[in-house]
């Protein structure tokens, strides 16, 4: 018997070592799902409303774990411990799997080992660079690299902004250093500091950096092609609202799980901070979680960083 998983990322997608299928299935215990991404990222807060379908569906607890590490690998070795069921679940990338075993032939961990249940995300990733880099284009930063040391913010080392990145400059005979953080949102804290030239984030995470002048796209690294210059301004109009909408499910999600809300230092609603994200001209909304004294999630706080 197979276990589960979910895997997540560009793909992020959920995955099991049963390959019981759902339509099938009648509750027998909680759901224990784990996801390889930190509280408050895009994988994240997807995992969360994964867990809010099932529970709706099946009427049984869904319980979520954060358990980082390695591009997903501690998530899986985590659920590999456990005997294979459909209650035992791990929301993971799929690099884990492509580009995992070239990373560290070691690992261990097999596609074939498990079973897909759902695809949970499908979001290309974006170069981005600060608007006080200098960096314009793609052909600018090429022109910088030429000149001055290049560094990349990029979280877990043979994850997927990793990966992505290590092949761009690679294959662009561009010799660049990693700095390493703990998550999608410090790379792009990093870059709008200028501790790294550029950061690789999905189009979801970085729009509202971009709406707000923050960041500057350089290419898309989709499925085909790397795509450099230029942007779709309705296409980033369509992303923005459904950014919201994804944003507000997320809050009533945590609303209903006692967590606590606030924008701007006073108690909110879901419909008002998702509302307060979107219109925001002067600046972007960074959120911020305060954990209980058992490591969950009490309160997540939304305060607007106005520009400089």
């Amino acid at each position: 018997m197979k276990k589960m998983l979910a895997l997540v990322c560009a793909l992020a997608m959920i995955v099991s070592m049963s390959a019981c299928a759902f339509a099938d299935y009648t509750p027998s215990g909680e759901f224990n799902i784990r996801v390889f991404a930190k509280a408050g990222g895009v994988a994240d807060i997807v995992t969360r409303i994964a867990a809010q379908g099932l529970q709706e569906q099946y009427g049984a607890t869904a319980i979520v774990n954060n358990l980082t590490g390695a591009n997903g690998a501690v998530a899986v070795s985590d659920m590999n411990a456990y005997d294979p069921s459909i209650n035992e679940l791990s929301v993971v990338s799929m690099g884990l799997f492509t580009m995992g075993p070239l990373m560290n032939p070691e690992l261990g961990i097999k596609f074939e080992d498990y079973d897909v249940v759902a695809s949970l995300i499908r979001d290309e990733f974006v170069l981005y660079v600060s608007k006080n880099s200098g960096i314009k284009s793609w052909e600018d930063l090429v022109a910088y690299a030429a000149q001055n040391p290049v560094t990349y913010a990029s979280n877990t080392p043979g994850g997927n902004t990793h990966i992505v990145q290590t092949a761009l400059f690679g294959d662009a005979d561009i010799v660049a250093e990693a700095l390493t953080s703990s998550g999608s949102n410090q790379d792009i804290l990093a870059v709008m500091s200028g501790d790294a030239i550029c950061t690789a984030a999905t189009v979801t995470l970085g729009m509202p950096y971009v709406e707000s002048g923050d960041l500057i796209p350089l290419l898309v690294f989709s499925e085909n092609q790397t795509r450099k210059g230029g942007r779709d301004t309705e296409n980033i109009s369509q992303v923005k609202k459904k950014s919201a909408k994804t944003l507000r499910r997320e809050l009533k999600l945590y609303r209903e799980n006692g967590v606590s809300l606030y924008l701007n230092g006073e108690p909110s609603t879901p419909k008002k901070i998702a509302k307060a994200c979107q219109i925001a001209e002067d600046g972007v909304y960074m959120r911020d979680y305060t954990e209980d004294e058992e490591g969950h999630i009490a309160c997540v706080s939304f305060d607007l960083i106005r520009k400089m």
